[in-house]
C-alpha cells in the first residue's frame, strides 16, 4: 500500500534517524512526541495541505 510505503519512510527519515535512543523507554517517548508533531502540526499536501488532525476534525463534522 502506497500509503502505508510513504508514512513508514517519513518515520523512517524524520523519526528515526533523527534521533538517538537510550532505552526503549526513551524510544516510545520520542517516536509518540514525533507523531503527535506529525498528526497536529504537520501539513500534508494529500490532505489539502492541512495536518491530519484538522483534516480529521473537518471532514468528521461533515460525516465523511
Amino acid at each position: 500500500n502506497a500509503r502505508i510505503e510513504f508514512f513508514n519512510s517519513g518515520l523512517r527519515e524524520e523519526g528515526l534517524k533523527t534521533n538517538e535512543f537510550i532505552s526503549p523507554e526513551n524510544a516510545k517517548e520520542k517516536l509518540v512526541k514525533w507523531r503527535n508533531n506529525n498528526n497536529e502540526y504537520c501539513l500534508h499536501s494529500a490532505l489539502t495541505h492541512l495536518p491530519p488532525s484538522e483534516f480529521a476534525k473537518n471532514h468528521t463534522a461533515y460525516g465523511l
